[in-house]
């Protein structure tokens, strides 16, 4: 895969101090900020966030090679990985990317999603977030009132350095051509609560299709909000990818041979094809 790849890079700009050696994915490509302490404007334009939508994903799975080879045989057998180990892939969609990293002694999880910020001001940031009664998390993570983890990143970005193409997955083309992130789904504890939080980063057009579920416009991308069921732990429990039109009759099945079970959908949810990877993951694919 050269440099010249139609899909748009990741965006991977370090909003939050830490030594690089500290990270556990890889180094970003922009050092901490120098120079003089904000000002109280640039402090105020922080929030609500002037996002370009929802970025990546990142999963954790046991295996990240089988990881790799299910995720690029479905959207794209020509992948990215981290130059030094440990290994970790990234899947490129046109815009954005999933992220693949190791486990280690995690269950298997989206461990978070990264929403790009345009005029980004990392000092600016973690003052207004103190004004709000909330503080900056490291690496860029911000956890919402679950724990579950939010990653903003400065727009535009590029690859990191240690960044490198991957040996193609397979020589068949996908079995769908991905475009972008369509949505994210969180499971909260309180939807009101979850709500709460995070309109303070996003102020787009909120629905609530009911009591226990809302949707927050991301640009052009969407952020869902979901009630956990009762003793469940929240997590972030999926995301969909918007794809080109695609065979609605041979997908399912292509994705059944590679492991994927196929899960039914109903109510708002329909209309998009539903799976779960053989690391355990659910994966919506929409057509854009």
């Amino acid at each position: 895969m050269s440099n010249s790849t139609p899909w748009a890079p990741s965006r991977r700009l370090l909003l939050a101090g830490a030594g690089a050696a500290a990270l556990p994915w890889p180094a970003f490509a922009q050092p901490a900020p120098t120079g003089p302490p904000p000002t109280p404007e640039q402090i105020a334009a922080q929030l609500p966030l002037k996002t370009t939508g929802l970025e990546h994903v990142s999963i954790q799975v046991p295996d990240v090679q089988a990881a790799a080879e299910f995720y690029g045989r479905v959207f794209g057998p020509r992948l990215r990985k981290e130059k030094d180990p440990p290994l970790r892939y990234y899947v490129p969609l046109k815009v954005g990317y999933i992220a693949i990293g190791a486990a280690r002694d995690r269950p298997v999880m989206i461990d978070h999603y990264c929403a790009l910020v345009e005029d980004y001001n990392r000092a600016a940031m973690a003052e207004r977030l103190k004004q709000e009664g909330l503080q900056a998390g490291r690496f860029g993570m911000f956890p919402d009132p679950d724990g579950s983890q939010l990653q903003l990143l400065g727009a535009p970005g590029g690859w990191a350095p240690t960044i490198i193409d991957a040996e193609p997955i397979s020589p068949d083309p996908p079995i769908v051509q991905p475009l972008a992130l369509e949505n994210v789904i969180v499971q909260v504890a309180d939807v009101d609560r979850a709500i709460a939080w995070y309109r303070k980063f996003f102020p787009g057009k909120l629905t609530r299709p009911g009591p226990d579920r809302a949707w927050i416009q991301v640009a052009d991308t969407r952020l869902g909000l979901m009630k956990a069921a009762e003793g469940a732990r929240p997590v972030i429990s999926s995301f969909c990818v918007k794809v080109a039109r695609y065979d609605h009759k041979a997908v399912p099945g292509r994705i059944e041979k590679l492991g994927g079970e196929i899960v039914r959908t109903s109510g708002e949810d329909r209309g998009v094809l539903r799976f779960r990877s053989p690391m355990g993951i659910t994966v919506d694919i929409k057509e854009a």
